[in-house]
């Protein structure tokens, strides 16, 4: 009656978790196996136990436990985090993530769930540096350091270990379909839960402590990105807070001795060598073609102090780690 009673407990299980991700622990006279079961069968009291290796192992009911786990799994790559939300929203569980760190570089997160202080250390190592935006002006963008990290916002982090992978027990996984922003006076900050298609003037980091402007590909999920609310003044010579083809001629003008009633030289001399001519004009026809200025030069800063990440330039998502 036991074996069949432990039989039908198991066909439930497995049957509950088959529309779930779950991770499995076998343990056989309380030492845990490492190793996947794929067949179970019973002879008297004994069971025997089927590995995923295709090595067997039989012991006597009574000193075998199986537990299955369900996991919420969160991935930075093609995945649908959404749905993975949808399933586990609200409830409290383990949590899997997989997110590709490199460490002493800094990276942007945004995650599901919150993590405390010590969840941070556990998963990305001790005197990782998490930061939250405080304020972003054209002088600059601030972040201040935070000890931990609530569900759905977007955070800069420097971990001191590279990171694939990390596991979290016992979190609540938040009812969330998109990200909170946080918002500054010239840029906002936002998270990414699921793949984020480029938009208007949209900024990443990069790999090598880069800032640059998104032109090609997306956002992946789980990380977060910079949206400049304002646009540049590169190339806006007479000051409409956009650049296009009047600015251009106005340039044009200004280069042949002929300057418009409103120009705004700092604007036209992009390559700031005090001297508008053809060189400007190449570099606001450039920024014309690419759908307007980009800042990517402003400095990023933590407490006020340089945290050494630099001007990208233009960049490409779907260039190996760029995407941090």
């Amino acid at each position: 009656m036991r074996r069949i009673f432990i039989f039908f407990t198991l066909l439930v299980t497995l049957s509950a978790i088959a529309k779930a991700d779950s991770k499995e622990t076998v343990t056989i006279n309380g030492v845990a196996v490492n190793k996947n079961t794929t067949h179970i069968t019973f002879s008297g009291d004994n069971i025997t136990l089927t590995y995923s290796d295709g090595t067997t192992q039989t012991a006597d009911m009574s000193m075998v436990s199986l537990d299955f786990d369900q996991v919420a799994v969160f991935k930075d790559k093609d995945y649908d985090n959404v749905e993975t939300i949808k399933t586990y929203g609200g409830k409290t569980l383990k949590a899997e993530v997989s997110r590709t760190l490199t460490a002493g570089e800094w990276a942007t997160i945004c995650l599901p769930f919150s993590m405390s202080a010590t969840d941070i250390v556990s998963a990305f190592g001790s005197g990782t540096l998490v930061a939250s935006l405080e304020s972003a002006t054209s002088e600059g963008i601030n972040f201040t350091r935070v000890e931990k990290m609530s569900s759905g916002m977007p955070y800069l982090i420097k971990t001191t270990k590279n990171v694939d992978t990390f596991t979290l027990n016992a979190v609540e996984i938040d009812n969330l379909s998109t990200s909170n922003i946080a918002e500054g006076k010239e840029f906002s900050f936002a998270g990414a839960i699921n793949t984020v298609s480029k938009g208007k003037n949209m900024y990443y980091i990069a790999s090598g402590n880069q800032f640059r402007y998104l032109t090609v590909g997306e956002i992946q999920p789980l990380h977060a990105y910079f949206i400049d609310l304002v646009g540049s003044s590169k190339g806006d010579t007479n000051d409409d807070k956009r650049v296009n083809v009047a600015d251009v001629m106005a340039a044009v003008s200004h280069s042949l001795g002929k300057t418009p009633s409103t120009f705004i030289f700092a604007n036209a001399d992009v390559n700031k060598d005090n001297i508008v001519n053809v060189t400007d004009v190449m570099s606001i026809i450039q920024i014309v073609l690419n759908g307007g200025a980009t800042r990517s030069d402003i400095p990023i800063t933590l407490d006020g102090e340089a945290i050494g990440i630099s001007d990208g330039g233009e960049g490409n998502s779907s260039e190996q780690a760029a995407n941090q």
